[in-house]
């Protein structure tokens, strides 16, 4: 048996006892600074990849899907709706084949991945609001090859990005919520008309918010103000430091609230990668991913604990910030966790956070046994 101690994200003073893989016995303890915060891991609602892979051709690496997860675990992070972007369909089709076997026959693996949000393929085509997407790959949308899609992913998708714009787009968000699919806008340029037409017809969230969108926009005309405005609209959030500057992210909370954001990485599949050149996009040593020559931005680089430092450093308070990136997600989205409750798997993460050091992940027990820890930011020799 293993004895941890920590501060719970309601505030409570706890000593957790933990036999096997269970948690046998919890006792309240007085609170003070030394405690580190306990909280169940992150829960990572856009991922895009790791390690130098990503999951639009996992056929290629499907042994490789271990390693990406055993990393994102090392993050604090337990749960991941795997996220595929703008690549011919056929690619998607034989990804989703590769996954679905491999799910049937690692449950560790199946219970990590509870889900799919499919990026790609149906956004914008203009310059700038698809961001690093391709415009060969993007299609209007198709509702009839998205189930085909979906199908091949064993019908995992649980979210799906939408340009409402582009013709088809809003038959398709009936037709995708009248099924049980979450719709999200993003890489889309919508006006206001068009963004309260998707709303009506069931759309609920806005792909990371203030991104994938053109640098220069106009300063009434654009979507970001209807996506605030629309209470119905929660926010994906990426907060790595590099996609969105503070002052916007606080206004983002104090418009829509907490419970109506939802923190991501959207990690690229360079995540963890050292830093260099990798063709038409260049990775910085701080974490800034990059097209070639743009300003535009190609996914992040650091994983969901780095969302909790950023909020940290605008002043929240680490428990505060670490339910922001687990907790209300997983409520969000409907995944199960398992909460640090008696006779719960013990699955949980001990941290501590100084504006000195910032985040520092002490220990992550996974099933009752403490997990391989690594830094935010690596160091690369």
């Amino acid at each position: 048996m293993k004895v941890y101690q920590g501060v719970t994200v309601e505030g409570k003073g706890v000593e957790v006892t933990v036999d096997g893989e269970k948690i046998k016995k919890i006792k309240s303890i007085p609170v003070t600074n030394k405690l580190p915060v306990i909280g169940i891991p992150l829960v990572d609602c856009q991922n895009n990849g790791a390690l130098g892979y990503g999951f639009n051709r996992c056929y290629d690496h499907i042994e490789k899907i271990k390693d990406m997860t055993h990393f994102y675990r090392s993050h604090g992070v337990n749960k991941v709706l795997l996220t595929t972007t703008t690549c011919p369909p056929e690619q998607l089709l034989k990804s989703g084949k590769a996954l679905t076997d491999l799910f049937e026959k690692d449950q560790e693996i199946n219970d990590f991945y509870p889900g799919v949000f499919h990026e790609g393929i149906f956004m914008s085509k203009q310059d700038g609001w698809r961001g690093a997407h391709s415009l060969k790959f993007v299609l209007d949308p198709d509702y009839a090859l998205f189930k085909k899609i979906n199908k091949a992913f064993n019908n995992r998708i649980v979210l799906v990005n939408i340009a409402p714009e582009e013709p088809g787009g809003m038959k398709f968000i009936e037709k995708a919520v009248a099924d049980g699919i979450r719709v999200s806008i993003g890489h889309a340029c919508p006006n206001a008309e068009q963004v309260a037409e998707a709303v009506k017809r069931g759309a609920t969230m806005v792909t990371h918010f203030g991104n994938g969108a053109s640098p220069t926009i106009h300063r009434h005309r654009n979507p970001f103000w209807s996506f605030l405005a629309h209470d119905e609209l929660e926010l994906g959030i990426i907060a790595d430091g590099h996609h969105l500057p503070k002052d916007l992210i606080q206004t983002a909370i104090k418009v829509k609230g907490p419970n109506k954001l939802n923190f991501v990485s959207d990690c690229a599949g360079l995540s963890g990668k050292p830093p260099g050149d990798y063709g038409n996009v260049v990775l910085r040593e701080d974490g800034y991913l990059h097209m070639k020559g743009q300003e535009i931005l190609a996914g992040a680089y650091f994983q969901l604990d780095r969302g909790v430092e950023l909020l940290c450093e605008m002043g929240w308070d680490l428990k505060d910030a670490w339910k922001q990136c687990s907790e209300i997600p997983a409520k969000n989205f409907n995944i199960k966790v398992n909460a640090i409750k008696v006779g719960q798997t013990a699955d949980f993460v001990l941290s501590k956070y100084s504006p000195k050091s910032g985040l520092t992940i002490q220990k992550i027990l996974h099933k009752g046994r403490e997990h391989p820890v690594l830094p935010i930011r690596p160091v690369f020799n």
